[in-house]
């Protein structure tokens, strides 16, 4: 089956549903293709969603904690929450089968809360199932499935929409721009892949901090755009390498209070770090950051995830309010302290 045509029979007998509409036999012949293409696209990505587990140990006594974690490599690369895995010295993969093979960490990125393994195989020519990150932004109300291994039961599905985009301000995450949706996301599901019904990976599942939303059907991934940019950074650095201005800048003042302007933008500088290459090329604190290249600014995080997509030595035009005129300056950005050094 085709997957727009089962998304569109997803639509049909979600909104019948919603509506109270008994199906006709005919609409019930769709349902059983519906439920029967979810089946095969179930079956199909169970085999690249495992389970992650991460050993601490120190001094006599060690701890092991479990996440879920989807293979996006062919080689065995793999994707999981930086939360599972942040402690760890040791850390194995748990394969659908229930083998279970030793893991490299390759990288971490604390910052997207972001992490990338290495299963370790006697055999280096080994091919694992994998599945491809779909950077597209989905559509709010698409169809979407939650793979991973809720408190270590196993594989496990679970079904909803896309509930809302560019969620932030969530306190989770340095870089916050979360896909939400009402799938069911449990303690053990972090890291698991949320899924289209063309079989990809749209986001990576978070369930930090979110067991009381959980229950309301408010959850959270780290969508594949983001996913992407860390994973490839990993595997070409080790590390990801992020563009910085080095300012600090007020996300609540009321822009109707300053003197001539009527814009939308919301980032006032309000103080430089130290080595701030906005400073040094001329900015000043109370401008107001219009635009970065040409992406119009609103808020903070607009801000924050302009800057982090463009690579230190890049020369950005900012353009800026200040005492009634707007005007642009060139910045060369500076490479991002890494968050220990914060």
């Amino acid at each position: 089956m085709r997957t727009t045509s089962l998304a569109a029979c997803v639509s049909l007998i979600g909104l019948s549903t919603l509506v109270g509409i008994s199906l006709a036999p005919s609409d019930q012949d769709v349902a059983q293709q519906v439920s029967r293409g979810i089946e095969q696209i179930c079956s199909e990505a169970t085999p690249s969603v495992v389970q992650v587990r991460s050993q601490s140990i120190r001094g006599r006594r060690g701890s092991t904690s479990e996440g879920s974690g989807v293979i996006v490599r062919p080689e065995g690369i793999v994707v999981t929450n930086y939360h599972v895995v942040k402690d760890g010295t040791r850390f194995s993969i748990v394969l659908p089968q229930g083998n279970r093979l030793p893991a490299s960490l390759l990288g971490t990125d604390p910052d997207t809360d972001l992490a990338v393994l290495r299963i370790d195989s006697d055999d280096p020519k080994r091919s694992f199932p994998f599945l491809e990150l779909d950077p597209r932004t989905p559509k709010v109300g698409a169809t979407v499935l939650v793979l991973g291994n809720p408190q270590g039961l196993g594989t496990s599905v679970t079904r909803g929409i896309i509930s809302g985009l560019g969620r932030s301000d969530l306190n989770l995450a340095t870089y916050e721009d979360f896909l939400q949706t009402d799938a069911a996301i449990n303690p053990g599901n972090s890291g698991g892949p949320l899924i289209s019904l063309g079989g990809k990976v749209l986001g990576i599942s978070t369930a930090q901090g979110l067991r009381s939303n959980g229950d309301l059907g408010i959850c959270f991934a780290i969508p594949s755009s983001l996913v992407s940019q860390v994973v490839e950074g990993i595997l070409e650095d080790g590390e990801v390498i992020r563009g910085w201005l080095g300012v600090q800048v007020q996300s609540w003042f009321r822009p109707d209070r300053v003197r001539g302007y009527d814009g939308i933008s919301k980032v006032r500088i309000s103080e430089f770090t130290d080595l701030s290459p906005a400073r040094t090329a001329g900015l000043r604190q109370g401008d107001i950051i219009l635009a970065v290249g040409k992406r119009r600014l609103i808020s903070r995080k607009d801000l924050m995830t302009s800057v982090a997509v463009l690579d230190p030595g890049d020369t950005v035009q900012m353009t800026i309010w200040r005492n009634g005129e707007e005007l642009k300056l060139p910045v060369i950005l500076a490479r991002r302290p890494s968050p220990d050094r914060d």
